[in-house]
Parts: structure tokens; C-alpha cells; sequence
């Protein structure tokens, strides 16, 4: 079993990755889930794949969804959130499809702590440089 963390979850790759998720739910389990400001998505995918932690952010929008939202998931906020969830111990594979020079720190946080990088765009490496 692949345990997963998808950074830019309600993006267009973000949500792919989630329906192979769910078609190939033997294989892979969706522990972390990050997205910037679209708390009605994100609360689908949510009560969808029920992770362990969720972000959004944008610090207004987690705060809707943490008022709506009473499940198990916890919901985190900003930068540390989702330095969260590139790092969350519970995930192995830490999918990364943040668009621009937002999925850089993320992704090189997850690589410190030894995490396995797909990476979906090619915007972290060019923002990276040498």
C-alpha cells in the first residue's frame, strides 16, 4: 500500500491523481490533501477520501472550511500546513502539482525528510535552478 500526499489536490492533476486513487483504492491511500483556497472541493475530497490532514492555504478559506467541517480530518492553515503535509510522517509518495514557484519548499522539505517525489509539473524544477 502507497501512502500519499497530494499538494494541489483540486488542481486539474491534483484531482486525477484522486480518481486513480479511488480506482485503485487496494494500492494507494490518500493520507494528506493541500490545496490553496478551494474549501468547498477540498471538503468533498474529504469526506471522499477521509485524510488524516487537509490544508488550505489560504488562511481565510480553511477557516470556512474548519467551521463547516466536523470529521476526523484535521484541517491546517498557510505555509506550515502544507510543509504539514509534504512532510506527514503517514505518507510515503508526496505528489507534487502546486503550480509556480509554491511547490518548491514543499518539495524539498518532503525530500529532507526522505519522502518519494512525483513531481507534475515542471515549474519546481525551473524555479529551483541549478
Amino acid at each position: 500500500m502507497k501512502n500519499i500526499s497530494i499538494l494541489g489536490s483540486t488542481g486539474s492533476i491534483g484531482r486525477q491523481t484522486l480518481e486513480v486513487a479511488a480506482a485503485n483504492s487496494e494500492k494507494l491511500k490518500v493520507r494528506a490533501l493541500a490545496a490553496h483556497k478551494s474549501d468547498e472541493l477540498l471538503e468533498q475530497q474529504i469526506k471522499q477520501f477521509e485524510p488524516d490532514i487537509a490544508v488550505l492555504t489560504d488562511k481565510d478559506a480553511a477557516k470556512r472550511l474548519a467551521e463547516r467541517y466536523h470529521g476526523k480530518t484535521e484541517i491546517l492553515a498557510g505555509e506550515e500546513g502544507l510543509l504539514a503535509a509534504a512532510t506527514y510522517e503517514g505518507a510515503d509518495t508526496v505528489l507534487g502539482s502546486m503550480v509556480g514557484y509554491a511547490g518548491l519548499r514543499p518539495t524539498l522539505a518532503a525530500i529532507a525528510c526522505g519522502k518519494n517525489i512525483a513531481l507534475a509539473n515542471k515549474e519546481t524544477l525551473v524555479a529551483a535552478g541549478s
